[in-house]
């Protein structure tokens, strides 16, 4: 699967889309549950000038990872083109909590790696 991976993201560096979707259509049937390729194949659609197809495989990240918060700005974004303006918004609003969830364990890990390093023992509960 790293090749399909790598080769759908060359393209998508050469905005060969056409090219991604079918790539990513190959992988998919091979790995029915991959975020990458739906993440691709949605990047791809919505390039093309097709939110409701991006729409569609975003959909699929966030149901296989409720977590992945670019999938929701994608999905915020292709939302937005189809004047599905309180959806849009929604993403768009789930994406910011994931992402300061996501530094604010960042800065946990880096204050557990510094007092680590200063020899200093101290307890720090985190969850990711």
């Amino acid at each position: 699967m790293l090749n399909y991976a790598r080769l759908s993201s060359i393209f998508i560096s050469k905005r060969d889309f056409k090219r991604v979707i079918g790539i990513c259509n190959e992988a998919l049937k091979v790995e029915p549950d991959s975020e990458v390729f739906y993440i691709n194949r949605g990047y791809a659609y919505a390039n093309l000038n097709q939110p409701e197809r991006a729409i569609e495989d975003y959909g699929k990240v966030i149901e296989l990872n409720p977590n992945y918060a670019e999938a929701y700005a994608n999905r915020g974004i292709a939302y937005s083109e189809i004047q599905r303006y309180e959806e849009s918004a929604r993403d768009l609003k789930k994406r910011e909590s994931y992402f300061f969830i996501l530094e604010e364990k960042k800065m946990q890990l880096r204050l557990f790696i510094f007092v680590s390093n200063c020899g200093i023992k101290l307890k720090l509960r985190m969850t990711i």
